[in-house]
């Protein structure tokens, strides 16, 4: 279900309206998604029931043996499943599709306003990221209050998951943006969405938390920047990484970050010079 088509002309006319002031991108994204309240009910629906079904797998399976299940217990592990499903709700927000300008030509005007396509793509993303973690927290306000989340330890573990949370969302961004230009080269990239957001769900913990799987597929998966999205801050935040170790967990993020944006930086100077615009 897509906003009402009212609602995103008025919001994108009144952004270009105002080309001194690009920071009102940021509330692009929130004004579309807010124009649609079926959307948003729709999306609550969908985390609720994640969550509900998540909880009563490992209250289930902790049943079984009352043991902890890789080194975690029930309350941690229900947490950690909890705090993923919330994250992963960042990712479908109602950003532009770049598949969709490129294919309907519209992706010339990103080229000639005097906003660069790169900032454009930025400032949309960010804006769409700020509202979706805005949710994600009061999702996890209530979860708090119903019990399936439990806070942390101490003070430090929130601030330090905090932080792994805002370095994972950078690495997320430049994750989604290599994918979403792809389509500039390729007919179409919506199989190679697909593939990506299968892939991210599974490697970041998403969809099973990293304690599962086997030894040599962790020490694989540490070579791939997916688990920096998702599964190093709920970690911090449940306790399955300790403080001790969370400079070396933010230091991994922050190089996946710097790796990832010289690339993004290539790319977009790339798709400057594989874009012909002719006339003005």
């Amino acid at each position: 279900m897509t906003a009402p088509a009212s609602a995103t002309g008025r919001t994108q006319t009144e952004a270009r309206k105002q080309p001194g002031r690009p920071w009102r991108l940021l509330r692009l994204g929130a004004a579309v998604e807010l124009a649609d309240r079926g959307r948003l009910l729709a999306i609550a629906f969908s985390v609720t029931v994640q969550i509900f079904l998540f909880y009563v797998l490992w209250t289930a399976l902790y049943r079984s043996d009352p043991g902890r299940q890789g080194g975690l217990s029930v309350d941690q592990a229900v947490a950690y499943s909890a705090l993923g499903v919330l994250i992963s709700r960042t990712r479908v927000l109602a950003r532009d599709s770049v598949y969709r300008v490129v294919n309907d030509g519209s992706v010339i005007y990103w080229f000639v306003r005097p906003l660069a396509p790169g900032r454009y793509f930025f400032l949309r993303s960010c804006g769409e990221t700020l509202y979706g973690l805005t949710l994600a927290l009061l999702g996890a306000l209530i979860c708090t209050f119903l019990g399936v989340v439990t806070l942390p330890v101490s003070a430090g573990v929130l601030a330090v998951a905090l932080a792994s949370l805002v370095l994972g969302q950078i690495v997320q961004y430049y994750l989604t943006l290599l994918v979403e230009v792809s389509c500039f080269w390729i007919t179409t990239n919506r199989s190679l969405k697909s593939i990506h957001t299968f892939i991210q769900d599974l490697l970041s913990g998403a969809i099973v938390p990293m304690w599962f799987f086997p030894g040599w597929f962790i020490e694989a998966n540490k070579l791939l920047p997916f688990q920096a999205t998702l599964n190093l801050p709920v970690s911090v935040y449940v306790g399955r990484i300790p403080v001790s170790q969370a400079a070396e967990v933010l230091v991994v993020q922050l190089v996946w970050c710097v790796l990832l944006a010289g690339l993004a930086r290539m790319v977009w100077r790339a798709v400057a010079r594989h874009v012909v615009v002719v006339g003005g």
